[in-house]
């Protein structure tokens, strides 16, 4: 597999759990907005509970009212649940974000190592045929004067 291609898919592996992220981040923030609507519909009903017992309520009604205020309490508990639940969900998923970002990097710098090393044996390349035409031509110059001095000569 060509690494352009492997890049290509760390990229899109990368958006697709930061897409998730902000998934888990959106069904957070919905949860601890009920959760904060559940505690303050239970403390409402705290408060009108506690009313209610100065003003003399009766004791069915009391307990009633208690029943209702324990019920509030227990959707207090469970929505706090939820969003301790999505703060776990958040935290691995930015975890798996880290290491998505960490692969590309990785990547990335596989890429530009392996460009910097063609490039590197490409002006290799070129400077040796460039020395070997040099070469060549004083090689050339070399004979041509040696045959212009042995025709002198003559």
């Amino acid at each position: 597999m060509r690494l352009d291609a492997l890049c290509r898919y760390r990229v899109q592996a990368e958006d697709e759990v930061r897409l998730e992220l902000a998934q888990i981040e959106a069904r957070l923030q919905a949860a601890a907005a009920v959760r904060a609507a559940r505690q303050r519909a239970a403390d409402q009903e705290a408060v009108r509970y506690l009313g209610e017992i100065g003003a003399g309520l009766g004791a069915i009604e009391a307990a009633l009212r208690h029943q209702d205020w324990e019920a509030r309490a227990y959707e207090v508990l469970q929505a706090g649940a939820a969003v301790a639940a999505l703060v776990q969900e958040r935290d691995a998923k930015q975890a798996e974000l880290s290491a998505a970002r960490r692969d590309r990097k990785q990547m990335e710098m596989l890429i530009q190592r392996r460009t910097q090393e063609r490039q590197a044996l490409r002006r290799r390349r070129e400077q040796r045929e460039m020395d070997d035409f040099a070469n060549g031509r004083w090689a050339m110059a070399v004979r041509r004067d040696a045959r212009d001095r042995e025709e002198s000569v003559q």
